[in-house]
């Protein structure tokens, strides 16, 4: 399995297709147990950063009035902040077993160890742009691919009422009227008596930012 910090390089297309549909699958499932059918999900992730990459992603300019988020002598506290507790806990039983293990910068990839004196910055991303799997488009018809995709990772249900047996509908929860593209994010399959409750109304925003993946992954964040 790839890391998601590592998908900035060149990847073959098997590994681009594996990150796409695991992508997909989590969108699709932390949307599903976190929101509802009429909400529209903006996902976005933490990723570590060196101070020499930080400053080179704001529009190029050398940043130099914002304080780094992880500092040495609070580092633990700071991650745990920004972060989760859990994570912190996971990284001092990672360095017990091997003192000489680092995080590493999402951008880079450098090793950066705030317990040995580097500072750190966090930001957070869309899901989509930090595995490099972003599809915007700007159509609103819905392909035969991307229903099959919107299907597979909501597994066959509708999202409104959970119900199966049931011929479902793709359904645009921005609605097309108000501007609503068939980008996947925007995609949900519903049965015809929910997506007719529904409506075109706009949907509400939600913001979900935490990281998705389970704690064995290669990176911790």
């Amino acid at each position: 399995m790839p890391r998601i910090s590592t998908t900035g390089e060149e990847l073959d297309q098997e590994t681009k297709d594996w990150l796409k549909n695991e992508y997909q699958d989590t969108f699709a499932r932390c949307r599903g147990d976190l929101c509802s059918h009429t909400d529209l999900v903006e996902f976005l992730v933490p990723r570590i950063l060196c101070e020499g990459c930080f400053s080179s992603t704001v529009d190029g300019v050398f940043v130099t009035h914002r304080w780094p988020d992880v500092v040495p002598d609070s580092w633990e506290g700071d991650l745990g902040c920004l972060l989760d507790e859990d994570v912190v806990d996971e990284l001092m039983d990672r360095l017990a077993a091997d003192p000489d293990y680092a995080l590493r910068c999402a951008a880079c990839l450098g090793k950066v160890r705030p317990w040995e004196g580097e500072s750190l910055y966090v930001e957070t991303v869309d899901l989509g742009e930090r595995l490099g799997t972003s599809d915007e488009t700007g159509s609103v018809s819905v392909s035969r691919r991307r229903r099959r995709e919107v299907l597979r990772a909501y597994g066959r249900k509708c999202l409104g009422c959970g119900r199966t047996d049931v011929e479902l509908e793709v359904d645009h929860i921005q609605p097309k009227s108000l501007g609503g593209t068939a980008s996947f994010e925007n995609l949900q399959p519903l049965c015809r008596g929910c997506n007719n409750r529904k409506g075109n109304r706009a949907p509400a925003r939600v913001v979900i930012c935490r990281n998705p993946w389970p704690s064995d992954r290669d990176d911790i964040v």
